[in-house]
């Protein structure tokens, strides 16, 4: 049942975004990146980032039940936008940062109980470069040690305690995109966009071009010329010392996965981790949307003989 909150933003629309982090969100976040639109003035958008960064126990948060990520949704998330907006009325109040991953089934849930339009972006990067750009570093993200019960990708916590913390990224990349996975089986209806760059050069997928500009369009806008003159997010070619490393690393992870979890058996393939492992032994010749039915037999069939030894 409904329990109509008189607190509740004032926002007409809402949009949230859904990703590991460190994917470009804070620009994407930027009021300067964008421009009015022929639909939508700029001052018709609240941007928010990281609204409730100040409620210090948000970052042990994991593992909630629905009860609980509905309630602290209604007492704390709503409530920070509220008062970020005071007296102000947005057309759309926009959040595409990544501390939502903790409570984004209470949060959807709350959204349908009050009736609150809503649409979503899930924004993709290359999994090796978002796991390195953690450097090690987690505060909001899915961790292997969290409760098996909230996780898809569950594993053991003995093995966990041997991941490094690049694999402890990429195993955030991972999980995060089992559990978009599961809110899509769940709540299958809605306004989605998906967006996906990298700086890996072969894969000529620019963050501008790929998650910028839709993104902007998706919200009625168009981009700002300070983000298209000022073209971040943009990395030199790596060299072939680097690139061998990184195929090294990533059999690696796969491995460790593949003897680890069930799930991860029949899915790694398509799982960022796997396709940034695809993708890089296969950059000369093919890209990853390219690869044959034939060549994801090999791969399921490889991850099967590594469940044998």
């Amino acid at each position: 049942m409904s329990r109509t909150n008189n607190a509740l933003p004032a926002c007409g629309q809402y949009v949230f975004g859904f990703s590991t982090g460190h994917v470009g969100t804070t620009t994407l976040s930027a009021r300067d990146t964008y421009a009015d639109g022929a639909m939508t003035l700029l001052s018709d958008v609240a941007f928010f980032f990281e609204p409730d960064h100040r409620e210090k126990a948000i970052v042990k948060k994991h593992g909630l039940s629905i009860a609980e990520q509905e309630d602290h949704v209604r007492n704390v998330y709503l409530k920070e936008l509220s008062q970020s907006l005071g007296t102000r009325k947005a057309r759309v109040c926009v959040d595409l940062s990544h501390f939502t991953l903790l409570y984004f089934d209470g949060l959807i849930r709350v959204m349908r109980a009050e009736r609150l339009p809503f649409k979503l972006v899930r924004i993709h990067r290359d999994a090796m470069e978002a796991a390195r750009s953690f450097n090690g570093h987690f505060m909001v993200g899915y961790r292997p040690s969290d409760a098996p019960e909230s996780l898809q990708l569950s594993v053991d916590a003995n093995l966990s305690k041997t991941f490094s913390a690049l694999e402890m990224g990429l195993y955030a990349a991972d999980e995060t995109e089992a559990q978009w996975r599961k809110i899509l089986r769940e709540w299958s209806s809605g306004l989605i966009l998906t967006c996906t760059w990298a700086e890996y050069p072969p894969l000529g997928l620019n963050f501008i071009d790929e998650c910028v500009r839709p993104i902007a369009h998706f919200l009625g806008l168009n981009t700002s010329w300070r983000v298209l003159n000022n073209r971040p997010h943009n990395n030199p070619i790596e060299s072939k010392a680097q690139f061998y490393n990184d195929v090294a690393l990533l059999m690696l992870y796969h491995s460790k996965m593949c003897k680890a979890s069930k799930t991860y058996q029949w899915m790694g393939q398509t799982l960022p981790s796997g396709q940034a492992l695809w993708n890089r032994q296969f950059n000369a010749t093919t890209s990853f949307r390219q690869v044959s039915e034939k060549d994801n037999m090999l791969r399921r069939a490889w991850c099967t003989m590594e469940t044998r030894n």
